[in-house]
């Protein structure tokens, strides 16, 4: 890939990356980094896009999977007494409690689960549509849906006690 193509890249797809990182991250400067970073990782990475599916769509990916990454090592940073906070400054529709709430679902998924999870709930993608995006079968969708779903009833019934 030339550095033109890259910025056409940018230039089409940066919007999409930087809204899926907000989305993920919950604020604007940690969301600039990441979509940042995916982009390296979209230059670095450009001979094993196979074309199974979109540009854009493969962006999306990188950038989920690369913003869980962040969530789970800012977790485990938070565990090592790290004093940085994670959850400053969230974004309006999405206040610090409903951001712990969140954050404790993804740590009690595995990644691929949490990105179903993400992409169903926070994207309003349907099962089909996630089904594509990440070359899995409708049915494992489903069931990676429920599995997401019921650690939420978990974590909304332990929260209540």
């Amino acid at each position: 890939m030339e550095s033109e193509e890259l910025g056409v890249l940018i230039e089409r797809f940066g919007p999409l990356v930087f809204r899926r990182c907000l989305k993920i991250l919950g604020n604007r400067h940690d969301a600039e980094d990441a979509a940042q970073e995916v982009f390296v990782r979209a230059w670095d990475g450009m001979s094993s896009f196979k074309g199974e599916s979109g540009v854009g769509t493969w962006l999306y990916r990188i950038a989920t999977n690369h913003c869980l990454n962040l969530l789970k090592k800012r977790e485990f940073d938070a565990r090592r007494g790290s004093s940085w906070t994670y959850l400053n400054l969230p974004e309006p529709w999405f206040d610090a409690e409903q951001a712990a709430l969140f954050h404790g679902i993804l740590k009690g998924v595995d990644a691929e689960t949490g990105e179903i999870g993400l992409y169903y709930f926070l994207d309003s993608m349907t099962q089909d549509e996630i089904a594509e995006a990440m070359s899995l079968s409708r049915k494992t969708v489903g069931k990676k849906l429920k599995a997401f779903e019921e650690t939420c009833r978990r974590l909304l019934a332990d929260g209540q006690d």
